[in-house]
């Protein structure tokens, strides 16, 4: 399965494929022409550039984020004839009502290194959940969390 990487992908503004094998990590530029959302976790993206196949999974950047992703899985792909290599795709991934991006600051307990993160989050979701969510962000980053305790990849590191 390969990764394919869509940065600043949303409906107003345009976007580049950044095609990444898992046997091969040449880059082939690539083109997204439009993106539509259906129903909740449904996406219809029309683009140029070889290479995409069903079950391949695209990684779109949340606007107003730096590096937070939604990830789709293509479900049904149609390449046209005309013009050549430009296809359209039906992708799925999580259903979101409404997103919020969150930019929190945590300092590590050990070394006392200050990191700010973004996590993103249904816009209704009280403090707690949010939190949980923080939480999740930060050990996807790499970070050690139990509880209130927060420790950095660098001490995670040089704990080993």
């Amino acid at each position: 399965m390969k990764e394919i990487q869509i940065n600043q992908c949303r409906p107003e503004c345009e976007a580049h494929l950044d095609y990444r094998s898992s046997k091969e990590r040449n880059a082939l530029q690539n083109e997204v022409v439009s993106i539509a959302s259906g129903m909740l976790g449904n996406y219809s993206v029309e683009g140029r550039g070889k290479s995409l196949s069903v079950g391949d999974e695209l990684y779109f950047t949340l606007k107003g984020s730096q590096d937070l992703v939604h990830r789709l899985a293509v479900v049904e792909l149609r390449y046209f004839i005309e013009p050549p290599e430009q296809w359209q795709a039906t992708l799925q991934g999580e259903a979101f009502d409404e997103l919020k991006i969150y930019t929190w600051q945590v300092n590590c307990n050990k070394c006392s290194e200050q990191y700010s993160f973004e996590f993103v989050c249904q816009l209704e979701d009280d403090s707690h959940t949010q939190a949980l969510h923080a939480g999740t962000r930060l050990k996807a980053l790499g970070w050690s969390v139990e509880g209130p305790k927060h420790v950095c990849v660098d001490c995670m590191r040089r704990k080993n």
